[in-house]
C-alpha cells in the first residue's frame, strides 16, 4: 500500500456526510496524521478539518486528542482505529476532548474503550473532557460496561 502521506500532495480531507466525525488538522501529526489519511482514502466518514472551530489552544498531539462531529454507531470503527493510533506511544494520562462533537452516542463508549485498551492495560490513564449532559448520561452506561479505570472530567 502506498504511503499516504507521500501519495497525494493535496490529500481529501475532508468528508461532507453528517456521520462524519472530525480531527482539527492542526492537532494530529506523526501516526495518527498518518491513520487519518488512510482512513479518509479508503471512504470512511473522518474528516480533517482545516482548523479547530474553538479559540483553546491547540491540544498537544502527543497528550490529547479532540473531536468534533458525529460519533456513534455510524463511525465507530473509524474512532475506534483513531483512538488506537493516538494512544499507542501514549502514557501517563492522555486527554480525549468529546465536548466539539454534535452528535455523541452512548454505542459511541464502546469504540472508545476498544480504541484505548492496550494504553489503559499498560497503567495509562484516560481522561475524557465532557459537557454535563454526557457525563451524567454516561455515568451509570460506562459502569454496565466494566468501564470504571475512565475519569469523566467537566469541562
Amino acid at each position: 500500500m502506498p504511503d499516504p502521506l507521500t501519495r497525494d500532495p493535496d490529500p481529501p480531507e475532508s468528508d461532507a456526510r453528517p456521520s462524519s466525525l472530525g480531527l482539527a488538522r492542526a492537532e494530529v501529526s506523526g501516526p495518527v496524521l498518518a491513520c487519518a489519511l488512510e482512513l479518509i482514502a479508503a471512504g470512511h466518514p473522518l474528516s480533517l478539518l482545516p482548523d479547530a472551530p474553538t479559540t483553546e489552544p491547540a491540544m498537544d498531539a502527543e497528550k490529547g486528542l479532540r473531536l468534533w462531529g458525529y460519533l456513534g454507531t455510524l463511525n465507530a470503527r473509524t474512532a475506534e482505529t483513531v483512538l488506537t493510533a493516538a494512544t499507542r506511544s501514549a502514557s501517563g494520562t492522555y486527554h480525549l476532548d468529546i465536548r466539539g462533537l454534535d452528535t455523541f452516542s452512548l454505542l459511541a463508549w464502546p469504540a472508545i474503550q476498544r480504541g484505548t485498551r492496550d494504553f489503559r492495560r499498560h497503567g495509562g490513564h484516560l481522561q475524557v473532557g465532557v459537557g454535563e449532559g454526557t457525563r451524567e448520561l454516561s455515568r451509570g452506561f460506562l459502569g454496565g460496561l466494566g468501564f470504571v479505570d475512565l475519569e469523566l472530567v467537566l469541562t
